[in-house]
């Protein structure tokens, strides 16, 4: 069965890897589907044409009911899509990752901060997670006296130097940095730069990896509350034998204060 999915981050990396194990055990091959495609119906046809007992969509925030329809044609028996929002059709997974730069923001503005920045990530594919966290981070910040300010960064030492270098010019006294390897890049530049943290920036990320409560000072976090793979496997196995199964809990944010803030 294929999944979809984009590069988000080693945590989620690490949970596709654990999954493939676990729908193993059901005996399922797990084809990983990483084609990237602005068409929902264009998505769908692909995944169909590999006869899948079942699809997985990571990005299910861009499935549609369609493409679903388009899937079940085809002899797709499960459908789970990771969405923000219900997708008709199909098992869906809450997944928003506006809560994430929500949840982001509402700690630092309750740290005294009002001038955010926040990381876009400039490889490719990682737009469809950067925005919406974006729009959480902004939502907050129009309920209080807080401005957010979008600031590139690639994954690069030299793009983290030169982020670093023109710091001071932004007039930003706090990040969100997408996630904890983009905050660790930036949080060894801004120091690189002389710049404190948390004294001149506070810098919060996500994923709260084991990198995360390593760095000086140790990196504050959101931690994702994911459903467990076994869960997901034995949903997609009810799917496919039964066509039904229970709800799997919403995926959550949650904060993990440290020094960086």
């Amino acid at each position: 069965m294929p999944s979809s999915i984009s590069a988000v981050g080693r945590l989620v990396s690490d949970w596709v890897d654990d999954l493939h194990s676990e729908l193993d055990r059901h005996g399922y091959t797990a084809v990983l589907h990483a084609g990237r495609f602005t068409d929902p119906l264009d998505a769908a046809r692909a995944w169909a044409e590999l006869r899948p007992a079942a699809v997985i969509a990571l990005d299910g925030d861009r499935l549609t009911a369609q493409a679903a329809e388009l899937l079940r044609r085809a002899g797709v028996r499960g459908l789970i899509a990771f969405a923000a929002r219900p997708v008709p059709g199909v098992h869906t997974i809450g997944f928003d990752h506006a809560l994430i730069g929500a949840t982001a923001a509402e700690h630092l503005i309750a740290r005294g901060r009002t001038r955010i920045g926040v990381v876009m990530p400039q490889e490719r594919g990682l737009g469809l997670f950067a925005e919406p966290r974006l729009a959480g981070a902004e939502s907050v910040a129009a309920r209080h006296m807080a401005t957010v300010t979008p600031v590139e960064l690639s994954y690069t030492r030299e793009s983290a130097t030169a982020l670093a270098r023109r710091w001071r010019s932004l007039g930003l006294d706090s990040v969100f940095a997408y996630n904890d390897e983009y905050a660790a890049l930036l949080l060894h530049a801004l120091r690189a730069e002389g710049i404190s943290v948390p004294q001149d920036v506070a810098v919060v990320g996500s994923d709260d990896l084991v990198l995360s409560s390593l760095q000086e000072p140790p990196l504050t976090s959101i931690r994702l509350d994911l459903a467990s793979p076994a869960m997901v496997a034995d949903a997609v196995h009810e799917l496919v034998e039964t066509g039904a199964t229970a709800p799997v809990p919403d995926i959550k944010a949650i904060l993990v204060q440290r020094e960086t803030s």
